[in-house]
């Protein structure tokens, strides 16, 4: 995805995303990248690895996009 493409899909979820994460911590551009590298490799503990969160993080962020 081109970094335009991931800045206005940050811009159109950016409000939705902040209401539902109640700040768990991650921003909102932290919550899509590691939610698409989730969606894009299925492997969640290399993905919690690569990002330094824990595998459960990985999961909860996947569920507000």
């Amino acid at each position: 995805m081109s970094q335009e493409k991931f800045a206005s899909l940050e811009n159109i979820l950016n409000n939705d995303l902040e209401q539902s994460s109640r700040g768990g911590g991650l921003t909102v551009k932290q919550i899509m990248e590691v939610s698409l590298h989730w969606l894009g490799t299925g492997v969640q503990y290399h993905v919690s690895d690569m990002h330094g969160i824990l595998a459960a993080t990985v999961h909860r962020s996947s569920m507000y996009i």
